[in-house]
Parts: structure tokens; sequence; C-alpha cells
């Protein structure tokens, strides 16, 4: 399956695009990639800084949201991180790798979304935890 540009999908631009692609998406999951690219803000000393990861893993469902109204003919939704919980960086990111990020649904209540996330490395899992959004409903394009 081939899927939009990531900037179709998202309000983000430049530097504050933590996405190059998204990679798979169903109804209760989606995975995307990102690649740690010279010039990083969010480097320092070669490594990913771990608070950027977790926007990487936050636009990864963004994404798939927004492809729910792409798909649709919709625009993409506003949604927001509104927690996290049970995070853990199991290894760190150097500048040149490339994230693999996976997002399953954990629970849904209204526009309420828990999802369990995940960013590996080289076939390696580096971080893990639970996400919480706040999802607003796709409108009219």
């Amino acid at each position: 399956m081939s899927f939009p540009e990531v900037e179709s999908l998202l309000p983000h631009r430049a530097t504050l695009l933590r996405l190059d692609a998204l990679t798979s998406w169903s109804e209760e999951q989606v995975e995307g990639r990102f690649e740690v690219k010279e010039g990083d803000p969010f480097v320092r000393d070669g490594l990913l800084r771990e608070e950027a990861l977790i926007e990487t893993l936050a636009q990864t469902v963004a994404a798939g949201q927004g492809y729910i109204g792409y798909k649709d003919g919709l625009e993409p939704s506003l949604g927001f991180l509104t927690g996290v919980e049970d995070f853990s960086y199991l290894a760190t990111i150097p500048q040149g790798a490339t994230i693999a990020t996976k997002a399953t649904l954990d629970a849904a209540k209204g526009p309420m979304r828990i999802m369990l996330c995940e960013a590996h490395v080289d076939g390696q899992i580096v971080a893990k935890g639970l996400l919480k959004f706040f999802l607003q409903e796709n409108k009219q394009a």
C-alpha cells in the first residue's frame, strides 16, 4: 500500500516535522519511519535527545489520524498529546539512524485515545510506552 506525503497528513513543517513517511495503517495500528539527519536540532553529541523521540511517536499517531481524513476526502484532524505513561528508553539513537515507529490502539473512549508506542532501530526496540491523545474529528475539506 502506498501513502501520501506526510506533509499532507500533518500540520508540522521544517525542523518540527519528525516523521518522513507513513509505512503501514489499519484501524488499530499505524507505523512510520524517521531518519535522524545531519543538522537535526534535537541531536546532541551525536545522539537524538529522548524527548524528540516522543514527538516522533506522537506524529506517527497523528499521521495515522490524518490518513483517515485523507482517504475520506477530509482535512486532517487536530490532535493533542495529553500524557505519557510508563515510557522507557532502552537504547540511544545515533545521528544517521532510521527509526521505525509503531503505535497500537490500547484504549479509546470518545475523542480520547491511549496508544502503545514503540520505536525500533535496526530491528532492536529502543523505546516503548503509552501515549495519550485527544483527537478532534476530521472536517470537510
